[in-house]
């Protein structure tokens, strides 16, 4: 059994191959490895830490692991995982909470494994133009580009020529879209969406060409280039 990791807890990793281990060594022979685009093509169980609202993304690399292979997707807090709305590549998984008992960790995944022995026997086609992952619209991710680049609501408002309360409102359905309760957790997600291998990215088209408009203003402003003396 080829289980791969992709968590920077070393304890709670060190946990968790012990746990597998027990599980299953007592049946066959089982090897751990770090997640990567090699190792997920021969994994048969995957563990994964996921950050607020990552769960609910496209996973371009989940999608290349083999028919029947488990993911576990470590979260935390208090967050309730909808299962029927994740993308089709996190079919086939369990969500385990870092605060999670062994005991309920252990119960979570032999259920998610009796699951995947079926849907070995029966494979399930994953089509993308289906698929529930959330995307923003082009209005939100103007929105959340702005928010990511450290800009206040007023100043939102007024370069998007929309009212505060409008700017507060886009950014509550995002954090709500996504199950994010936190600021901080909102710019994590950001940032993933940020570097997802999509097409289209709208985050991070809308993202670029902010950059693109900030640098001209910057290359005309009649300041540019000078010096302040003292």
């Amino acid at each position: 059994m080829n289980v791969v990791f992709e968590d920077s807890y070393t304890l709670y990793r060190i946990g968790m191959e012990w746990l597998l281990a027990d599980l299953f060594g007592h049946s066959e022979q089982v090897h751990f490895n770090v997640l990567d685009s090699d190792s997920i093509k021969h994994a048969n169980i995957i563990v994964k830490n996921f950050s607020a609202g990552e769960q609910f993304l496209c996973q371009p690399m989940i999608k290349m692991r083999p028919q029947g292979c488990l993911l576990i997707g470590i979260v935390e807090g208090e967050t309730e995982i909808a299962y029927g709305q994740l993308p089709l590549c996190q079919s086939n998984s369990v969500f385990i909470n870092r605060s999670d008992s062994r005991d309920k960790i252990a119960d979570l995944v032999m259920q998610g494994w009796l699951r995947s022995l079926l849907e070995t026997q029966a494979p399930a086609k994953l089509n993308c133009q289906v698929c529930k992952h959330q995307t923003l619209t082009v209005q939100q991710a103007s929105v959340a580009t702005r928010f990511y680049l450290g800009e206040e609501t007023h100043a939102i408002a007024r370069k998007m020529k929309i009212s505060t309360k409008t700017v507060s409102s886009h950014k509550y359905i995002i954090m709500k879209k996504f199950n994010v309760g936190t600021d901080q957790d909102l710019l994590t997600l950001l940032h993933l969406l940020k570097n997802q291998l999509i097409i289209p990215n709208v985050f991070k088209e809308c993202l670029n060409l902010c950059l693109v408009e900030c640098a001209n203003v910057v290359a005309w402003s009649p300041f540019a280039g000078t010096r302040r003396r003292y």
